[in-house]
């Protein structure tokens, strides 16, 4: 798996910037920032509620790159945006590409992970589902804080995707894992 997950939410996570980004760039309101998060959640339940679409593909672990991918560079195009629409839409593609990303990676560990590991690497997948986006967010604010909101989002986005572009070149097994692949090499070893 590596750290793909680590890669698109330390380094772009992008939440704590929200108050910032509002307050800089569009009217600063309560309803503004409350856009931020409703469109982040608006991609998420439409990528959930179309999870088969993802959950169907044979390469799970391609899937969740191009979708770390999708999550980081949006974030880039909304930190540049001085249009509300604009931000707004990147928001939601990125809410959609973290839901199929994290669906993805648990079908990847479900299915790559031998019996007696599964709990404990679903245990180590939930640390970081948890642990890496309040890094992140802490990460975001610290950098918000020298060089603005906007810019702070864009480089966490340019710099998560660097960092999952080296994973891709080194982590080939998680890119090139196919489901069905991985089910005949199971039954041949029984």
């Amino acid at each position: 798996m590596r750290d793909t997950p680590l890669g698109a939410t330390v380094l772009a996570m992008p939440f704590a910037l929200f108050p910032a980004l509002s307050h800089d760039r569009f009217d600063g309101g309560a309803q503004t920032l409350a856009w931020f998060t409703t469109a982040v959640a608006v991609g998420g339940v439409t990528a959930s509620a179309l999870s088969g679409v993802i959950t169907h593909r044979s390469r799970p672990g391609l899937v969740m790159v191009t979708c770390s991918m999708t999550w980081a560079a949006t974030l880039v195009v909304a930190g540049a945006s001085h249009l509300l629409l604009i931000t707004l839409g990147m928001l939601a593609i990125a809410g959609a590409a973290d839901t199929w990303s994290v669906t993805s990676r648990t079908t990847l560990v479900q299915s790559a992970t031998p019996d007696r590991f599964r709990g404990r690497l679903s245990a180590l997948e939930q640390v970081v589902g948890i642990g890496g986006p309040n890094l992140g967010n802490f990460r975001a604010g610290a950098v918000g804080s020298v060089i603005g909101a906007g810019p702070a989002m864009s480089l966490g986005g340019l710099t998560s995707i660097l960092a999952i572009a080296g994973i891709l070149t080194t982590g080939r097994e998680m890119r090139d894992y196919t489901l069905s692949a991985h089910r005949i090499s199971e039954q041949s070893a029984s």
